[in-house]
C-alpha cells in the first residue's frame, strides 16, 4: 500500500505551506493615526477660529447673565432631563 505514505507525505506538506502562509496572510503594516485637522469653510467669520470661540463665549456668558428667558431656556435643555435630585439642583445652580 504506497498510498499511504503519499498521503501523509501529501498532508505533510500542505501542512507546512499553510503553516508558512497564515503569518504572511494575516501580516498587517502598523495602523497610521489619521486626524482632520482643524475645517475652515469659505465665509467663516474669523481666520483665527480661537478668537471666534472666545468671542462667542463671551457672547453667551453675557446672553445667560442679562436674559432671564434665555437662561431658561438653557436650564430646562440642559438640565431637564436629568432625574437625580442633587444632580438637578447642582446644574440649575449652575446657571446661575
Amino acid at each position: 500500500m504506497k498510498t499511504r505514505p503519499i498521503l501523509k507525505l501529501t498532508f505533510a506538506v500542505a501542512s507546512l505551506v499553510w503553516i508558512a502562509a497564515v503569518p504572511i496572510a494575516f501580516a498587517q503594516a502598523p495602523a497610521q493615526l489619521v486626524t482632520n485637522g482643524p475645517q475652515v469653510s469659505p465665509g467663516d467669520s474669523s481666520a483665527r477660529p480661537a478668537e471666534g470661540n472666545v468671542a462667542n463665549s463671551e457672547r453667551y456668558e453675557r446672553t445667560l447673565q442679562t436674559n432671564s428667558a434665555f437662561r431658561e431656556q438653557r436650564v430646562q435643555k440642559e438640565c431637564g432631563s436629568i432625574d437625580d435630585q442633587k444632580l438637578h439642583e447642582q446644574c440649575v445652580a449652575s446657571f446661575h
